[in-house]
């Protein structure tokens, strides 16, 4: 892979001929694969983009991010997050700003849930639903709708909005990580918003029904911010965006920690999936963090929307490179990975892969990449293929959400990834 100014970008969208020989072919009974919404040659990578969603209007449609999937035996599985349908329920929540001044509001309960659904092949998904259509007793991949599998428990450490699923099986249960914030904070005209998050455990036998840990009523975190970040100075994001992998007997969770400056990627280890007991903790993917400048309090670091596999003895991240339409891969031998943290163009990120969004160029928004990984978050493919589901939709603040979609891009790289520099 190469970076944007050194690359050659061949591109091509399907066109009418080609979809009239397609649906010729078909009438003859010619068993076809399934076709690419958009195809590009980047550098020494081979992209193949696959819209998995197809809303419209855009403006209608629920906002989508974060989806993990899972091959598991000849079933695709899927957890993503999604807004849930309005609800008229709200609570109350009383605290201080900034300032240390109280202030309330009343906030409802439709905020983000964790969504679910199933695939034979990976490509075609039945998403479109509020989640509530069919019993998850009686989902099949087959069903037309999705269904939500885990919400807010409104409690102490999770109120409103819980995502970001990361998830792993082992030994015939699923482990499930994800993150949800337990505080609100002002801001001068606007609502609040939330912070001070940590990240979650819940199980499972089946992959739709949970359980949260220590219990569904009280859940607590596995990794919970300082108690310093409650501070009216500090109140920044905390801890979140987790990735599981399950490797050589231990949970290795990589997770953001965004309670100081400046916002770093840690690494956990343990044969105990709550880590409270023969952890190992690596703090940052480099060196030197002192030498790294503040960033803004609204983003989460260049670690933001990172995801972890493994294939053979290699380790890789992927993240987009932000305000582009393109994501950046790594590999590493050890978990510890060289970034790119004193640039201030993301254009200058490393191994660079243009994922172009079939309904425009407006589209250029990138979010949360994630491998398409086995039960123990290893990669499915090898050094010279790949694929990735990701979020699309517009650039811009977060009112945008509702034009994030989920995507698959197939890759084909020239060279195995050991050998690219």
């Amino acid at each position: 892979m190469q970076s944007a100014s050194k690359a050659r970008i061949l591109c091509r969208r399907p066109f009418r001929a080609r979809e009239t020989a397609m649906f010729l072919l078909f009438l003859t009974g010619t068993l076809l694969a399934v076709q690419p919404d958009w195809t590009c040659e980047f550098g020494q990578c081979a992209v193949k983009v696959f819209a998995i969603q197809r809303e419209s209007p855009v403006e209608g449609s629920p906002y989508d991010w974060g989806a993990c999937v899972m091959k598991d035996g000849d079933v695709y599985r899927m957890w993503w997050t999604r807004q849930s349908p309005r609800s008229t329920e709200t609570r109350r929540y009383d605290g201080t700003d900034q300032e240390g001044k109280p202030f309330s509001f009343d906030y409802t309960l439709e905020g983000d849930r964790i969504f679910y659904a199933e695939s034979r092949d990976g490509y075609a998904w039945h998403l479109n639903g509020t989640g509530h259509e069919v019993a998850p007793d009686v989902y099949t991949a087959e069903s037309p709708h999705p269904i939500e599998v885990l919400k807010a428990s409104d409690t102490r450490w999770e109120k409103k909005q819980i995502g970001d699923p990361s998830v792993v099986k082992v030994d015939g249960t699923y482990y499930m990580f994800y993150e949800g914030a337990g505080e609100f904070k002002t801001r001068p005209g606007e609502t609040p918003i939330e912070y001070n998050n940590a990240v979650f455990m819940a199980t499972s036998t089946d992959a739709r029904h949970w359980n949260k840990w220590p219990d569904n009523d009280d859940p607590q975190p596995v990794v919970a911010p300082p108690a310093a970040n409650l501070r009216p100075e500090n109140r920044r994001y905390g801890c979140g965006q987790p990735s599981v992998l399950f490797r050589e007997g231990n949970f290795v969770l990589y997770y953001v920690d965004a309670t100081g400056w400046p916002d770093v990627m840690v690494r956990l280890e343990s044969p105990d999936p709550t880590f409270r007991k023969e952890v190992k903790r690596i703090r940052g993917l480099k060196d030197d963090l002192g030498a790294i400048p503040p960033v803004p309090e609204s983003i989460v670091s260049k670690f933001a929307m990172t995801d972890f596999g493994v294939l053979g003895a290699s380790l890789y991240l992927v993240r987009p490179v932000l305000g582009t339409d393109r994501v950046t891969i790594l590999r590493s031998e050890t978990g510890l990975f060289p970034c790119d943290d004193r640039s201030n163009d993301p254009l200058q990120a490393p191994r660079q892969i243009a994922l172009h969004d079939p309904r425009g160029v407006e589209f250029r928004a990138r979010l949360y990449p994630r491998f398409l990984r086995g039960p123990h978050g290893e990669i499915l493919g090898d050094e010279t293929h790949m694929t990735l589901y990701y979020a699309s939709g517009r650039q811009g603040p977060g009112w945008t959400a509702y034009t994030w979609d989920i995507h698959r891009a197939d890759l084909e790289f020239a060279r195995p990834l050991s050998l690219v520099e």
